[in-house]
């Protein structure tokens, strides 16, 4: 219990009376003290029959949303504080509340929180003290990431349905049937063993894959937890492989999650539908930046078991450092004998080729030989990766994802998978 205004005012109109007369001001302060005991034991309960609770609250990170209380008490209203998890911003420090209440919030940060209490407070009976006390909550917070940024909402858009036909290149790698030899037919395309058996010309006849298998495999180690932005890379990188998971969904392609560090986190095998969404979401929300370097021999190890068809692998991870590229390009060097393996990165800042940019001063221009020196170890990670039949692409933070999306849209064009 904490004294309220009234008791204050009670105690300040004692002054007067003790200048005029100190024996009158004995006698009130005596009373005033027996009400305020009286009222101190008395109020005691009166916060006793307050009930909170929450449902469980799905938000998105960096969109206005509010969550859901109920504070039940058959004693009326009370006054409420929450305290709100670091990287939420509350619009009220406190309300008062009676019954059910949606509490206006931002979330800057995903993940799973819990608040465990609400901070109650009700005026005593006779309102000269402020019963507090803290009130078992339980409320759950899912944020998951923010998919209506301009950059997912235009590539997501880009593929939608009908928006764009893009025409296939090449036969096609699926088998549908055999027939006989027409004249135009190239001799790769001829069966001789059925040939043999049949004693003529047998031709295969192939069809476009329409339904395959895509993967975004995400890091989590140390580098990707480097600012660009104001906030660490992954974010970044979560959210383009949410998009590539709904442009894949749209292009009837099966789509699955896998996140790693050390070792593999999260393997949520390729599928469709919204129930498949779901699954990514759940699997990629609550991924942070870990403190330890990616260990790229020992993931690729495990989905060499752990992938049996041939897949697309889309590695959203960095490679602007020498020893990542050095070792990520040995463990794709096994997964690009079984499977189509992509990386993208990030582009610095700054790695770039001497002179695109005027220099102003002297700073500029060391700062623009690093950036070249940077843009260089890139360029021949490009070039070592390309000999061994994988895909890198650095892509611009502000346009990950459209980038994602086409290089996604050039794969399929080509059919590469």
């Amino acid at each position: 219990m904490i004294p309220a205004v009234r008791l204050l005012w009670c105690v300040t109109a004692l002054v007067p009376m003790a200048v005029a007369s100190g024996a009158w001001a004995a006698i009130g302060g005596g009373v005033l003290a027996l009400v305020a005991a009286i009222d101190a034991l008395w109020s005691r309960g009166v916060l006793d029959r307050l009930r909170a609770s929450a449902p469980l609250a799905r938000l998105h990170k960096d969109r206005p949303a509010s969550v859901e209380m109920k504070f039940e008490d058959d004693r009326g209203a009370v006054r409420v504080g929450i305290p709100w998890p670091a990287g939420f911003v509350a619009e009220m420090d406190e309300q008062v509340v009676h019954g059910t209440v949606q509490w206006p919030v931002m979330p800057q940060r995903r993940g799973d929180y819990e608040i465990a209490f609400a901070y109650c407070s009700r005026p005593s009976r006779l309102g000269l003290w402020e019963v507090r006390r803290q009130c078992p909550l339980g409320a759950r917070i899912q944020v998951f990431p923010n998919m209506q940024t301009p950059d997912e909402l235009l590539a997501i858009r880009s593929f939608a349905t009908g928006e764009h036909a893009r025409r296939q290149l090449g036969r096609g790698r699926e088998f549908e049937h055999l027939r006989e030899y027409v004249p135009g037919d190239g001799y790769g395309e001829i069966d001789w063993k059925a040939t043999a058996r049949r004693g003529k010309p047998i031709s295969r006849v192939f069809q476009v894959e329409r339904t395959q298998d895509v993967y975004a495999v995400v890091d989590a180690s140390r580098l990707t937890g480097r600012p660009a932005d104001f906030e660490p890379r992954l974010e970044r990188y979560v959210q383009a492989a949410l998009a590539l998971g709904a442009i894949a969904q749209k292009q009837g392609d099966r789509f699955g999650v896998i996140t790693f560090t050390d070792r593999v986190h999260d393997l949520v095998r390729s599928g469709r539908g919204a129930s498949q969404s779901a699954l990514c979401r759940q699997a990629l929300y609550r991924l942070h930046p870990a403190p330890i370097p990616a260990d790229f021999e020992d993931v690729a190890s495990q989905l060499r078991v752990q992938l049996r068809g041939r897949a697309l692998l889309v590695f959203l991870t960095d490679l602007d450092d020498p020893a990542t590229a050095t070792a990520f390009a040995t463990a794709a060097n096994l997964l690009a004998r079984k499977h189509l393996v992509a990386a993208v990165t990030i582009r610095p800042d700054n790695a770039e080729p001497l002179f695109s940019h005027a220099a102003a001063n002297t700073d500029d221009i060391y700062r623009q030989i690093g950036g070249h020196l940077q843009w260089k170890k890139l360029h021949e990670t490009q070039s070592r990766l390309r000999s061994i039949g994988v895909i890198f692409r650095l892509a611009e933070r502000g346009s990950l994802s459209r980038e994602l999306g086409a290089l996604y849209g050039e794969i399929k064009q080509r059919q590469m998978i």
